[in-house]
């Protein structure tokens, strides 16, 4: 005789007290009494949705059509089963391996080639029904947000509550006041963070809440997080101090900045080349500041033999870059280094591609095997969970990078782009950051003497027109802005 094991689901607490389970199970008894099926039992999922596996009714109904060696496992709709395509593959996979034919009474979701092609296309079709749902909330949760409505559960200190369409938050007393009150002493210098989450903690509340009621900005009447883009936004409710209190609040309890020494100064790129005419000496750089408030920068040496703007410095380098046959053999080599470093990597990008269709069929596959070790109870429910977290996000981080691979490289418009960077040795001195500009020089002169009567700049080498093979071995600084990754230097 024929069985049957019956399965039934609802999202929702309204269709739970509603008649959407009554009026499935009474629909599928009937579909069975006219087939000649013998229900051997009926499981049900109430509140519970079906993205995930991890619902008791579902894996409880897949247990007994295992056990009982069931004909068939019969739903009202697919989409009462699952709404992930690879979990309702695997389902169907796992319950044909014992036998048993996934039933549907609204899809022709059978056994042969027709119904499985079906199943297929209506599970794919429920995952992108859930998908946009998930897409249209976001989207009204931004636009609420966006209008200083909470979109949240209830924060500690609050309740959640509405003003006209918006939801928000309203202060709890007493705990609210109490909070209040310790956030507004900090504020006043009468007692320190530390003294103000011991009361907190005096006051019921957990370390960690304590701590966060000096980190959350709606304290202060003010959103700000993913659904924000990290911006502020005021709140449509009043905080427990006001937003100008919590900016305050948030200088105080700011760690310090730590300094940070920077080698190369973008101000004075030619700090360590120039060197003084009359002793030697390296020149540095300085600020002088005009009548009007403006500063200048300034090289000088430390003994004042050299005291000169740094704008005729860079002037006296750009007339030795014109009067020189350097943009020529610059040209000749960048071209020939630009089109190797192009064909590297688009080798690169095939084979990069390659591999990750490749390691995204071994993850599907791995999903699979994962829903039929489930379905089969060989793994518990937090193992296949973590497993099956982890493989899900392991496909969408390689499904990320085949879509940014497929922007194919523009040669024609990346020449044009990195010719016309190159018209003149000005733009290739532009376009070059301050440790790149040093290199150049350091490779082209050594170092330049700034004399003291016109403050003319004398190369410490004979000829600067050196090997540029070896010179632009390198070419990190010429192709910076035609997107190319910088090579690694071999000089």
């Amino acid at each position: 005789m024929k069985t049957a094991i019956l399965y039934t689901r609802v999202s929702s607490a309204d269709q739970v007290s509603g008649t959407s389970l009554e009026t499935q199970e009474k629909d599928i008894r009937d579909w069975c009494r006219r087939n000649g099926y013998e229900v051997l039992g009926h499981f049900q999922d109430a509140g519970e949705s079906a993205k995930t596996m991890d619902r008791p009714g579902l894996q409880n109904a897949l247990e007994e059509a295992r056990k009982q060696r069931a004909s068939a496992f019969v739903v009202w709709k697919l989409d009462r089963l699952s709404r992930d395509t690879q979990d309702g593959l695997g389902i169907r996979a796992s319950l044909a391996k014992h036998g048993c034919e996934l039933v549907s009474l609204a899809e022709p979701a059978g056994s042969d080639p027709m119904g499985q092609m079906v199943s297929t296309i209506m599970f794919a079709v429920a995952q992108f029904d859930n998908e946009q749902r998930g897409q249209r909330c976001k989207r009204g949760m931004v636009e609420t947000v966006a209008k200083g409505g909470w979109v949240w559960r209830d924060m500690v200190g609050f309740d959640l509550g509405r003003s006209g369409n918006i939801p928000i938050l309203i202060p709890k007393p007493p705990l609210s006041n109490i909070i209040q009150g310790v956030l507004r002493g900090f504020l006043s210098g009468a007692t320190t963070k530390s003294q103000g989450i011991a009361e907190l903690k005096r006051a019921g509340l957990p370390a960690n809440v304590a701590h966060r009621c000096f980190k959350l900005p709606v304290y202060g009447g003010i959103l700000r997080n993913k659904l924000t883009d990290g911006k502020d936004v005021l709140a449509a409710f009043p905080g427990l101090v006001t937003p100008e209190e919590w900016y305050k609040l948030e200088a105080m309890v700011a760690p310090p900045k730590q300094q940070i020494h920077v080698k190369h100064n973008d101000d004075f790129p030619l700090t360590g080349i120039l060197l003084c005419g009359e002793c030697g000496a390296q020149l540095w750089g300085y600020f002088a500041k005009s009548k009007t408030g403006r500063k200048y920068p300034y090289y000088r040496c430390r003994k004042n033999h050299i005291n000169v703007r740094a704008c005729k410095i860079d002037a006296q380098l750009f007339e030795i870059f014109d009067k020189s046959k350097l943009l020529a053999a610059v040209m000749k080599v960048s071209e020939r280094k630009f089109c190797d470093m192009v064909l590297e990597r688009m080798k690169a990008e095939s084979e990069k591609m390659s591999e990750t269709r490749k390691n995204i069929t071994l993850i599907d596959a791995r999903i699979i095997r994962l829903t039929n070790a489930r379905v089969d109870g060989k793994i518990d429910e937090a193992a296949y969970k973590a497993a099956m977290a982890a493989a899900r996000q392991e496909r969408a981080n390689d499904h990320s990078a085949l879509e940014l691979s497929k922007n194919d490289f523009d040669f024609d418009t990346e020449f044009i782009l990195f010719k016309k960077n190159l018209e003149n040795m000005r733009t290739i001195y532009g376009i070059a950051g301050t440790e790149n500009k040093k290199k150049l020089l350091k490779l082209l002169f050594g170092s330049l003497r700034v004399e003291k009567e016109a403050f003319t700049l004398e190369p410490e080498k004979d000829s600067f027109l050196l090997n540029f093979s070896a010179i632009f071995e390198d070419a990190s600084y010429m192709v910076g802005a035609t997107g190319l990754e910088p090579v690694t230097s071999t000089v």
